[in-house]
């Protein structure tokens, strides 16, 4: 049987890679009571680093690598450009509109020739959930919350 690829990446961005089981929750708090309890082992979010220089050797430290089963969503690995609901000003916040944010690259995918057994050895194993296989290229819309509270805070300011 054929062996599995597996896809390393090197960080070139620090950023934080965010875990959600597979019922889409993050953590799992029972409750004691009134009172919610954090359970002994919960997984959050990992946060990785790119390389911070070189050593007084003039050797370089090793940034942190990640490893996957599936390649991960492109939002990680190339720029995408997607429209968000902001305010129009700073201040006031009543009117929203759309505007566009680009990503940033945070990974970089190695080739397998690339990967020896110093970086295999300090790879994170990242196979938790589909939050990190998602290319995260959908427009983020105001919840009805957000749109509530936009309209209360207008109303108090008179300019509804």
């Amino acid at each position: 049987m054929a062996k599995a690829r597996r896809y390393f990446y090197e960080c070139i961005l620090e950023c934080d890679v965010p875990w959600i089981g597979p019922d889409q929750r993050k953590e799992r708090w029972p409750m004691r009571g009134n009172q919610a309890v954090q359970p002994m082992a919960v997984l959050h979010s990992l946060r990785t680093h790119p390389s911070p220089g070189y050593t007084a050797r003039g050797q370089r430290i090793p940034p942190d690598y990640i490893v996957t089963d599936k390649p991960i969503g492109k939002c990680y690995t190339g720029e995408v450009t997607k429209r968000v609901s902001r305010p129009e000003h700073l201040r006031g916040g009543a009117p929203r509109v759309m505007r566009p944010k680009t990503s940033k690259v945070k990974f970089l995918l190695l080739d397998p020739d690339e990967v020896d057994s110093e970086i295999r050895r300090s790879a994170h194993d990242l196979n938790w959930g589909p939050n990190l296989f998602d290319d995260g290229d959908r427009d983020v819309m105001p919840t009805g919350a957000e749109e509530a509270r936009a309209a209360g805070l207008a109303t108090i300011a008179g300019t509804a």
